[in-house]
């Protein structure tokens, strides 16, 4: 099974938490060694976030993260374990386990459209990227069909 492992930034980890952290290093030798290291994001600070959401068909626009806390979200890791306690196992063994947190998460799916099209099935729906309907269409072959954008949604930012 496939997991993301979303790392999280924590302020409050004490120096003792520091001291007791395995070096990053250790760990990437550990998961890559053991062959279920797939993936891995580092993400710019929150300074640098920005959030989007439509509330009452406006658009809203504000800096920062969706969330106002002292933690962050530092990257993630796609790691592949045989189950949870795998998962667990390898995070335990992560520099953010005591210097911050992190969340395991079982991932329901991976890849776009593109993805789909190349095991030869999609699924109908809106791709809000931008704003185009996909359809599976004869031997794996995708028909992207363009959609005005919707006029009745203004531009609100905040």
């Amino acid at each position: 099974m496939k997991y993301a492992m979303f790392i999280v930034v924590d302020p409050e980890a004490t120096e003792a938490d520091d001291a007791a952290a395995p070096a990053i290093e250790d760990w990437f030798e550990y998961v890559i060694g053991k062959g279920s290291y797939l993936q891995g994001i580092r993400l710019q600070p929150k300074s640098d976030a920005t959030t989007i959401r439509v509330r009452d068909g406006k658009v809203l626009v504000a800096d920062g993260p969706f969330t106002e806390s002292k933690e962050w979200i530092a990257g993630l890791a796609i790691i592949e374990c045989e189950d949870l306690d795998a998962a667990i196992e390898q995070a335990l063994k992560h520099n953010m386990a005591y210097q911050g947190r992190l969340e395991i998460r079982p991932i329901h799916s991976m890849g776009g459209p593109e993805a789909a099209e190349r095991r030869g099935r999609l699924q109908t729906g809106r791709h809000h990227g931008d704003v185009r309907d996909c359809r599976l269409v004869g031997a794996g072959r995708v028909r992207r069909q363009q959609r005005e954008p919707d006029k009745h949604v203004p531009d609100m930012r905040v």
